[in-house]
């Protein structure tokens, strides 16, 4: 999220995200010395490969699907899962590149599906983002959004289905949030409205 605000030249956020992750790296080292960061990563690399051994049912990412279906760490599955995360970082990079305005809801309905798509690790439970493409899309007025959350509702309700087919439907509610927002910008042109007051955006997603 940091790198487009980067590409869209917001250059006080991303000054400030730098000032706090340096922060919390400095603290961290005061406690736990110079190299935890690299320790850290171990064990969250050797933890990511046993939970996609164990846990892969429940992955909505692209990684994790591929993984799901084509075996954990195999060539197939990083080609295809690490394919379609490019495509999606890809596709968020254009929708943000040189935007200097403030008509962030469009940008960030993308970024909250697309990054869990782009994640290498991403679950079932992370699919709650997903109200965030919801708001963004109320504040464009998009038509026929009650239907749309209602499908999602629907499908994400049949989690309890992964036992059977091996993995959850979830991963389908942000695959299909995200082709929603992306096809929502495509046909609104880069101009796309925005509401002037958080009620707007708060009002149409309730609504």
């Amino acid at each position: 999220l940091i790198g487009l605000h980067l590409v869209r030249g917001r250059w006080k956020v991303v000054a400030t995200s730098f000032g706090i992750a340096a922060g919390w790296y400095l603290s961290s080292a005061a406690l736990l010395g110079w190299g935890w960061a690299g320790e850290w990563l171990e064990q969250v690399g050797d933890f990511a490969a046993l939970d996609a051994e164990v846990n892969g049912a429940n992955a909505i990412s692209w990684l994790g699907i591929a993984e799901r279906l084509l075996g954990v760490g195999s060539t197939p599955a990083l080609l295809i899962g690490g394919t379609l995360a490019l495509l999606t970082a890809a596709v968020l990079v254009l929708l943000w590149w040189g935007r200097t305005d403030d008509a962030l809801a469009i940008p960030m309905a993308a970024a909250s599906v697309g990054i869990v798509l782009v994640s290498p690790h991403a679950m079932f439970y992370d699919a709650g983002l997903v109200v965030f493409a919801v708001a963004g899309l109320a504040a464009v007025e998009r038509g026929g959004l009650g239907a749309l959350v209602a499908a999602g509702w629907f499908v994400g309700a049949l989690h309890p289905l992964k036992e059977v087919v091996g993995l959850t439907p979830v991963g389908l509610v942000v695959i299909g949030a995200f082709a929603v927002v992306v096809h929502t910008w495509w046909h609104a042109g880069p101009e796309v409205a925005r509401p002037t007051t958080a009620v707007e955006v708060v009002g149409g997603a309730t609504g």
